[in-house]
């Protein structure tokens, strides 16, 4: 089970490499490109084709310059970084995936390592998180936790979660990038205005809360 998360680091920064020499590979005399950068949703076909994409606004762009990933008929959330060619089409210069956080509450004695974090924020159903581990190279394990789950005062649950980190044998020799993603329909598939999300992580200056509407 483990092996299936731990590959995430070394999966983000190697595509964060490719995703930047595309984009730095125009002449230097050609204008910038307005690079847009968002996270969005896109599908591959039979043929491992991603031909389009959602943002997290609800807009779907199809792409001119379509992409082909490693496996057929999957759903990936990823960061897009695209030109606009109009309301409907897109040039897609960045493709880099974002894995979603399994439930580790089933583990026993599961842990809460620290890390680093850059953001975290909410958008269309997800929790993304910009983490900054300390790493050298090495395996990671991560997931989410449901620490608790209550009634509260408007009539709707709080659902507590928190991030559960394995440092695992991995030194902490330099800091790396890491976005991942929680799926709300991964706690609660049914969610009103009246549910919270209460998530915690510990970072190396201790832990820290954040509270989202559920919905």
């Amino acid at each position: 089970m483990r092996s299936r998360y731990t590959s995430c680091i070394l999966h983000c920064a190697l595509a964060l490499v490719v995703a930047m020499a595309i984009v730095s590979c125009s002449d230097d005399n050609e204008p910038y490109p307005s690079l847009i950068t968002e996270m969005a949703m896109s599908s591959s076909d039979a043929k491992c084709i991603f031909s389009s994409f959602t943002t997290d606004d609800g807009h779907t762009f199809q792409i001119t310059n379509p992409l082909k990933g490693p496996t057929p008929n999957v759903r990936w959330r990823f960061i897009c970084g695209y030109v606009k060619e109009d309301e409907q089409q897109a040039r897609v210069y960045t493709f880099i995936k974002v894995p979603l956080l399994s439930d580790f509450s089933s583990y026993d004695n599961p842990r809460r390592d620290p890390t680093g974090l850059a953001s975290i924020w909410k958008s269309r159903g997800y929790i993304n998180l910009h983490l900054l581990p300390k790493t050298q190279g090495g395996k990671q394990a991560w997931g989410f936790l449901r620490d608790s789950a209550h009634v509260n005062g408007a009539g709707g649950t709080n659902y507590y979660l928190s991030l559960s980190h394995y440092q695992l044998d991995d030194a902490k020799a330099y800091t790396e990038d890491l976005f991942v993603g929680l799926d709300l329909d991964s706690v609660a598939v049914s969610r009103t205005t009246s549910d919270s999300l209460i998530f915690s992580l510990r970072t190396f200056e201790g832990t820290r809360s954040w509270t989202f509407n559920a919905q």
